[in-house]
C-alpha cells in the first residue's frame, strides 16, 4: 500500500505536469500571426536542412548532439524544449489535432528562432526522445514527400 507521501508526491508531479502542458498555450497566444507566418515560410524552405534525432534515455543522445554540434554547418541542441515535450507528450500521443496545433502554434516558432539565432549553421537539428510523439504533425506541417523514417546506426 502507498505511502501518505508518495501519494502527495505523485499528486504534485500530476497537477504540476498538467499545469506545465497547457503552459505552451498561453505562451503561443504572445506569438505574433506574423511571426507564426514568417516561422512557417522559413521552415518550409529549409525542411531538408532539418534532422531529428530520436533516442531514449541513456542512449548516447547528449553525446551524439555534441558530436553534431561541434560542425560549424549544424546547430544541434538537445532537448530544447524538455518540460514541454514532457509535460504534453501523452496529450499529443493521443491526440494528432493537439499535436498539430502544438507544433503550428509553439514549437515550429522556437525552432525558427533558434536557427535564426544562429545564422551561419545550415543545418538546425535536435536530439529529443519525445520528439517521435510529434512526429506525424512535423510531417504535416513541413508536407515531407515521404514520412520522416529513422535509420539505425
Amino acid at each position: 500500500m502507498p505511502s501518505y507521501y508518495s501519494k502527495i508526491r505523485k499528486t504534485i508531479r500530476h497537477r504540476i505536469a498538467h499545469q506545465w502542458g497547457m503552459a505552451w498555450r498561453k505562451r503561443s497566444a504572445f506569438i505574433s500571426s506574423a511571426e507564426k507566418q514568417q516561422a512557417h515560410a522559413y521552415l518550409a524552405d529549409r525542411q531538408a536542412d532539418m534532422i531529428y534525432l530520436l533516442g531514449s534515455g541513456r542512449s548516447g543522445t547528449q553525446l551524439m548532439s555534441g558530436l553534431l554540434d561541434a560542425s560549424e554547418q549544424a546547430a544541434i541542441y538537445h532537448e530544447p524544449n524538455f518540460r514541454d515535450d514532457v509535460a504534453t507528450m501523452d496529450q499529443l500521443r493521443r491526440d494528432a489535432t493537439l499535436a498539430t496545433m502544438y507544433w503550428r502554434e509553439f514549437r515550429s516558432v522556437e525552432v525558427f528562432q533558434r536557427w535564426r539565432n544562429r545564422p551561419t549553421h545550415r543545418h538546425y537539428g535536435e536530439v529529443n526522445g519525445t520528439i517521435r510523439y510529434q512526429a506525424p504533425a512535423i510531417n504535416r506541417l513541413l508536407k515531407y514527400p515521404t514520412p520522416m523514417r529513422g535509420t539505425l546506426l
